[in-house]
């Protein structure tokens, strides 16, 4: 599992997001905390293998999920969380 933060959305709710973060550390392989530009990248490297992206954030005022098995292979991968390939939560 890699979970991804939306910046903003866990400011709203740091408490909420740092029990979510918690909650799933047994599970996950890595964090990203992207930028207002829905950019960012691993702090650690990652074997490569089967994944799931999960994350949440706002787009246009709307709350949006994320939940992508993407398949990272070795060397440079890159995932593009957008509202095509998100689910409305609102």
């Amino acid at each position: 599992l890699l979970w991804m933060d939306l910046v903003g959305y866990c400011h709203q709710d740091a408490k909420m997001c740092a029990g979510i973060s918690r909650g799933l550390a047994p599970y996950t392989a890595g964090q990203v905390k992207l930028d207002n530009n829905g950019k960012g990248a691993l702090a650690q490297a990652v074997p490569a293998g089967t994944y799931y992206v999960t994350g949440s954030g706002v787009i246009d005022n709307h709350a949006i999920f994320w939940g992508l098995k993407v398949d990272l292979k070795p060397g440079a991968n890159s995932v593009v969380l957008d509202q095509r390939n998100g689910q409305p939560l609102n």
